[in-house]
């Protein structure tokens, strides 16, 4: 059995957020992307709380890890960036969301400019909805 192709990881390390995790997994979800594959990788930096019981309810649409105990973000990252399958990976923070069309968006950016940002540090701005388009902080996205 062939494994298909998936161009974009979206990782989402998460530790005791669970009054903000269900909204940013329906904007990692819900996106609106053309011609690309996307997978999304949560990963429970062993929470207290029941952030990990809110994200096994999308259990069919992400791909679910939980860490026994908390070993940090850099640490989680990492198990995260090893298990993605993306030739391209955005991390978004378990108390943020993304714009709909933020995946679509970068991974254009990305394809066109790929031979430029290779193995390349870049940081783009993450966009959040209220009654208009504000940008709420500053991500920084590795390109593999």
């Amino acid at each position: 059995m062939t494994e298909l192709k998936v161009d974009i990881s979206i990782i989402i390390i998460n530790y005791n957020r669970s009054n903000y995790i269900e909204r940013c997994l329906r904007s990692c979800i819900d996106q609106i992307i053309f011609n690309k594959s996307y997978e999304i990788i949560f990963v429970d930096d062993g929470s207290k709380d029941n952030s990990f019981k809110i994200a096994k309810k999308f259990a069919s649409s992400i791909r679910l890890f939980k860490l026994k105990k908390n070993k940090g973000i850099s640490y989680a990252a990492n198990f995260a960036l090893k298990k993605s399958k993306g030739k391209f990976f955005i991390r978004v923070d378990s108390d943020d969301f993304i714009n709909k069309h933020a995946i679509d968006f970068m991974s254009q950016i990305l394809e066109k400019n790929n031979p430029l940002f290779t193995e390349i540090i870049i940081e783009l701005m993450s966009m959040v909805i209220k009654k208009k388009m504000l940008v709420k902080k500053q991500k920084t996205f590795l390109l593999l």
